[in-house]
């Protein structure tokens, strides 16, 4: 939401002050020839400072996208090698098989492999979430800066919040 809010004091003059142009309202001088008043010069405009308040978040979507990334990497290998080690103890000679140990890398496959699978598919999602809700409007930080003209004093604050 971006808005501008001016708040201006305004000071009141005589009749007569106001009627003459070129008088000075606050040289109260008797008889004085007052010269004609030099325009200010123009304030220059503050610099806006640009904040992104979606930043934060966008980081963290990305920490957590490495992170699933990662437990999908350690799946694969930790099922890889759990295969490999079933298929060995399944061949393990000419007699029976390795029957225990055959088991040990099925379930090391099964409850290991496919947990960590999940968990990185579930650390994607919060991902893409945290990325896709950040906000992505760049917002002006909030400048209040003094007003003041040949009458008028106040206070200009602009800004996004």
């Amino acid at each position: 939401m971006r808005f501008a809010i001016a708040i201006v004091l305004i000071g009141t003059l005589s009749g007569s002050a106001l009627a003459e142009p070129g008088s000075d309202p606050f040289d109260h001088r008797a008889g004085s020839e007052t010269a004609s008043p030099q325009p200010a010069p123009p304030a220059e405009a503050p610099a806006y400072e640009l904040v992104d308040p979606g930043q934060p978040r966008r980081l963290h979507a990305k920490l957590f996208l490495a992170g699933g990334v990662t437990l999908w990497t350690v799946s694969l290998v930790t099922n890889i090698y759990a295969r490999a080690e079933y298929d060995k103890a399944r061949a393990a000679g000419p007699g029976q098989p390795n029957v225990d140990l055959a088991n040990h890398y099925w379930r090391m496959s099964r409850y290991y492999g496919t947990g960590l699978f999940v968990a990185g598919t579930a650390a994607i999602g919060v991902a893409a979430y945290l990325y896709l809700t950040a906000p992505k409007d760049l917002i002006r930080k909030p400048i209040v800066t003094p007003m003041v003209g040949g009458d008028q004093a106040g206070v200009s604050v602009v800004g996004s919040f």
